[in-house]
């Protein structure tokens, strides 16, 4: 069993361009109640987000998105990882609407 929460904040401007920038951050936290001992799988942590949309037409759209994620997990010991770990992601898509 575990008790989750989780909490976020969301920014989005919409440029004279069409374009679009939108931040957000996260924070989540997750609490193990059973078999912590050995197995504890409790999780803390945040994210936060940047994205910058732009039409390029009435089709087609490009989009940039950057994710960074920090979290802190006791389990990851039992493998021999970081307890905390960080990660980062950067995305380049191309939208099409029919």
């Amino acid at each position: 069993m575990s008790v989750s929460s989780s909490a976020y904040v969301l920014w989005s401007h919409r440029c004279d361009n069409g374009s679009r920038l939108t931040g957000r951050f996260d924070y989540f936290a997750a609490k193990d109640h059973s078999r912590r001992q050995t197995d504890d799988n409790s999780e803390t942590g945040y994210a936060a987000t940047l994205a910058w949309l732009k039409p390029m037409n009435d089709h087609l759209d490009v989009a940039v998105e950057a994710l960074h994620v920090v979290s802190d997990r006791p389990a990851r010991a039992t493998h021999m990882l970081a307890v905390q770990q960080a990660q980062t992601q950067l995305q380049l898509a191309l939208k099409m609407h029919l």
